[in-house]
């Protein structure tokens, strides 16, 4: 009966974690989508594509336990 109750307590504890892990990306794709929009250097958009691309993709990866 404790093993039900510890694997819901888990399910409950990694939904919360994945709403959060999607809430801070939301928010950091929000703040970085205008530079990536207005920013006339090719490089520099670049890099900032990449580090969106990262989170996007640690976002979305398999967690390693």
């Amino acid at each position: 009966m404790s093993t039900h109750k510890t694997q819901t307590h888990k399910t409950v504890e990694t939904k919360k974690t994945k709403i959060g892990g999607l809430i801070g990306l939301i928010l950091l794709l929000a703040f970085f989508t205008p530079y990536v929009v207005k920013l006339p250097q090719l490089d520099i958009t670049l890099i900032l594509l990449g580090g969106m691309a990262l989170a996007i993709w640690d976002f979305i990866s398999p967690e390693k336990k």
